[in-house]
């Protein structure tokens, strides 16, 4: 191996953490902006009154909850989450209220219908 493809080869394994270093710098720097942006919507958002808060699914506790995330982190992914969540559980209890009109009904003879 000559000299000269020795030192380009140890000039790349220098660079390489050097690139490393720098996109992770700029991911944590975008991760900061992000969480900064989500957290100035969710201020705005929490000034909202509660019917505009239930047309977009949330409510002040939610969004409250929200901003309670580390500071680094995204508080509208946090709010994302509780909102699906919550909704997961009501469709849950309609499906299960359902469910058991649905059983009470079939136990019922035609007889029981009809009067």
């Amino acid at each position: 191996m000559s000299i000269e493809t020795r030192l380009s080869e140890d000039t790349i394994h220098r660079a390489a953490p050097r690139a490393g270093l720098t996109a992770r710098l700029a991911t944590a720097a975008l991760g900061l902006w992000r969480a900064y942006r989500g957290r100035r919507a969710l201020h705005t958002l929490i000034e909202a009154d509660d019917r505009m808060l239930r047309d977009i699914g949330v409510t002040r506790d939610d969004v409250r909850w929200a901003l309670d995330a580390p500071t680094s982190q995204d508080p509208t992914a946090y709010l994302r989450l509780r909102a699906v969540s919550r909704r997961a559980a009501e469709r849950e209890e309609l499906r299960q209220i359902v469910d058991a009109r649905t059983q009470a009904v079939a136990a019922t003879t035609p007889a029981d219908r009809a009067a």
